[in-house]
């Protein structure tokens, strides 16, 4: 085995991964490589270290009370606001977060192509094209609902039933009886 072989199998052999025939290959290079050999002593002596190292429980408000004092502060003098946040305050933040930097990029990209399926980025023309759109289905939903039977027996028979009402004078309508008629001025 060679000190770039080893490199390669290094993490795994400190956190016990190797299977037995990788794991006597390293050995066997551990045992003639004096450099290999120190720099797996000193890597295994700080994870030895670390894995005794207590946990820490944080505070629940250490990251805002942090947070507080960046902002609003005394330590706002010694550090100084990004360029973003010159520009746009204090709701830069929110700028920045990756959910409306994603949300920012997908709209961008959605309307290039909607601009691209429309042959153009004109505002005017896509507004045009929408309106015509609507204009089409607007007529076509007309025209299907005229030609429907029920709507034609309505229409002949209203117009019958108006034709029969001309036909016999202001009385015919309804509301014009001869009770309720207005009776003509002199009479």
């Amino acid at each position: 085995m060679t000190c770039l072989e080893l490199d390669e199998l290094f993490t795994d052999y400190l956190d016990g991964a190797l299977n037995a025939e990788q794991r006597a290959a390293v050995d066997a290079h551990l045992a003639g490589c004096e450099e290999c050999a120190e720099l797996t002593r000193d890597a295994s002596g700080a994870v030895t270290f670390i894995d005794r190292a207590a946990v820490v429980e944080l505070p629940p408000a250490l990251v805002s009370n942090i947070l507080a004092e960046l902002r609003v502060g005394p330590s706002r003098a010694v550090v100084q606001p990004s360029w973003i946040e010159r520009i746009f305050g204090l709701h830069a933040g929110a700028i920045l977060q990756p959910r409306f930097a994603m949300g920012f990029a997908m709209t961008v990209l959605s309307f290039a192509m909607i601009g691209k399926l429309a042959g153009t980025m004109n505002p005017a023309r896509m507004v045009s094209v929408a309106e015509n759109r609507m204009v089409r289905t607007w007529d076509r939903t007309v025209k299907g609902y005229e030609n429907l039977a029920l709507v034609a027996d309505l229409q002949d028979s209203f117009a019958a039933w108006q034709q029969d009402n001309l036909q016999d004078g202001p009385q015919g309508l309804p509301g014009n009886t001869p009770q309720n008629t207005p009776e003509a001025p002199g009479r």
